[in-house]
């Protein structure tokens, strides 16, 4: 077995004496850094969504100022790979378009009325 030399060793010993703290001084890595970018990412990619899907309800044609008021309702449950909602802000735009492209956009209350109506639907489908 090779022995070895004292710089390797010096070297070693100050590595792991730094453990996994040197993340720390990195600003970006900071927890409230992170929030407040994601933060931010988020709110621009949910502009740039509502945007590319026109910007109004798609059931009752109504606009809002405040973005927070849209949903991302998908036609077919079945084709859904993600819940937009959880991933906006966390995916690359390219990924977020593809899956935008099997929604509608509506408001909530639409949203809200829309899924009530499919519960109905399928109760009395199914006594």
């Amino acid at each position: 077995m090779k022995q070895q030399s004292q710089t390797t060793k010096a070297k070693c010993s100050v590595r792991s004496s730094m453990g996994n703290e040197h993340w720390r001084t990195k600003p970006s890595n900071h927890p409230d850094y992170r929030k407040q970018y994601q933060g931010k990412r988020r709110a621009e990619q949910k502009s740039k969504s509502v945007n590319y899907k026109g910007g109004v309800c798609q059931k009752c044609g109504w606009s809002f100022e405040c973005l927070d008021v849209f949903d991302f309702h998908h036609i077919d449950p079945d084709e859904k790979d993600i819940k937009v909602a959880d991933w906006m802000g966390r995916i690359k735009w390219a990924t977020l378009k593809k899956e935008l492209d099997k929604c509608i956009l509506l408001c909530s209350n639409c949203h809200r009325i829309y899924h009530a109506e499919l519960r109905e639907e399928e109760y009395e489908a199914n006594p």
